[in-house]
């Protein structure tokens, strides 16, 4: 389908969990979010880091993105070369 990222698209932030986490899924650009609870973490009472979760809350503005492509959902895999996405 001709349905790409752009490298100019991809922020640094997001490059960077796509080389630490292979596969990003989406299986609704219209699901609405819920929040975790606790929202700190009990063991160290700190936000839970959710960035190596498959299934995560995403950018409002990547969500944009995707609704502008006319997706429904999405997964991404990483290729990575050398240790570079």
């Amino acid at each position: 389908m001709g349905l790409h990222y752009p490298a100019i698209d991809i922020p640094n932030s997001a490059r960077q969990l796509y080389t630490l986490n292979g596969l990003r899924l989406i299986p609704d650009v219209h699901y609405q979010p819920v929040p975790l609870i606790p929202v700190l973490n009990p063991l160290s009472d700190r936000p839970t880091d959710l960035s190596l979760a498959v299934l995560r809350s995403v950018s409002p503005c990547h969500i944009e993105y995707l609704q502008n492509m006319a997706v429904a959902a999405s997964i991404s895999i990483s290729l990575i070369k050398q240790g570079e996405l």
